[in-house]
C-alpha cells in the first residue's frame, strides 16, 4: 500500500518491518481482550501492567500460585474487561444462527453435483424468499473461482457471502447438506454450504461464531450428514446453538 501505517492486523504473517498482530478471522471476547492488551502494551499505552503486578503481589502473599503465567493472563483479562466501555461480547442480545436459518431454508442432496450447481442449489431458498438477487449468486461464484478464496470454515463447510450492495436484500442463511462430497476449486471436499445473506452487518457476529464452532466439530457434522431429513437437521443445529 502507498499509505503509511504504524501497525498491521493480519490473519497471516506479512513481510513487513512494522509491528504486526496475527489474529483469527473470528475471535472470542477473551481473544479480543487479549489482542487489546497486546496492542496497548506494544504501543506503551497500557496502565494495566502496574495493576497486575500489584494484584499479583497481594495474591502471592496470601495464596499458593500453581500457574503464575495463567494467573497473570486472567488478571489482565479481568482488568481490561472492567475497563471496557462497551463490551464486545453481548451475545445474548444478538440473533443466533437459527434466527437466520429457517427449517425450510435447508436442502439435502445425494446427487453428484459440481460446485457451481451446489452453490446455486444452496442459494435457491434465499432467492425464492426474496432475500437475495441473482447478483448475489453470481458474485459468490466469481469469488470462489478466485485464487486464495477464504470462504471456508473447517474442512467440510463453505460459506458463500458478499457485500450488501451485491444483491443482498434481507438477512438470512440457507444450508445445503450434500451426502456426496463436492469438489471445490481449492481441492476441498465440501459437504455443507451455508450462503450468508447479511444486510445488517452489526448483528451477525453470534451466528457466525456458532457456525464456526459447529463447522469444526467432526462428531456433530457426522450427525448432521446422517440426519434423516431437513427437520431433523434443523433440530440438531438448534440444540447446539
Amino acid at each position: 500500500f502507498g499509505t503509511d501505517y504504524d501497525l498491521v492486523f493480519t490473519t497471516t504473517a506479512l513481510n513487513s518491518e512494522l509491528p504486526q498482530f496475527i489474529i483469527d478471522p473470528i475471535m472470542t471476547y477473551k481473544q479480543q481482550i487479549s489482542l487489546r492488551y497486546r496492542v496497548l502494551k506494544e504501543l506503551g499505552l497500557n496502565e494495566v501492567d502496574r495493576s497486575v503486578d500489584e494484584l499479583f503481589s497481594v495474591i502471592r502473599t496470601y495464596a499458593q500460585v500453581n500457574d503464575t503465567k495463567q494467573l497473570r493472563e486472567e488478571l489482565e483479562y479481568f482488568l481490561l474487561k472492567q475497563k471496557q466501555d462497551s463490551p464486545l461480547e453481548n451475545f445474548k442480545a444478538l440473533p443466533s444462527l437459527t434466527d437466520y436459518l429457517k427449517p425450510d431454508f435447508i436442502r439435502r442432496t445425494s446427487e453428484k453435483l459440481t460446485w457451481q450447481q451446489a452453490v446455486k442449489f444452496a442459494c435457491h431458498p434465499l432467492l425464492e424468499d426474496q432475500m437475495i438477487t441473482e447478483l448475489f449468486i453470481q458474485d459468490c461464484l466469481d469469488q470462489i473461482e478466485e485464487q486464495g478464496y477464504a470462504g471456508y470454515l473447517g474442512s467440510q463447510t463453505c460459506i458463500p457471502h458478499t457485500a450488501p450492495q451485491n444483491g443482498v436484500l434481507k438477512d438470512g442463511i440457507s444450508l445445503l447438506i450434500a451426502a456426496e462430497p463436492i469438489a471445490f476449486p481449492n481441492g476441498k471436499k465440501i459437504h455443507f454450504i451455508y450462503p450468508l445473506s447479511f444486510y445488517d452487518l452489526t448483528k451477525h457476529l453470534k451466528a457466525v461464531n456458532q457456525l464456526a464452532d459447529i463447522s469444526n466439530d467432526s462428531t456433530f457434522l457426522n450427525r448432521l450428514k446422517e440426519s434423516s431429513d431437513t427437520k431433523t437437521a434443523y433440530q440438531l443445529i438448534r440444540q447446539v446453538t
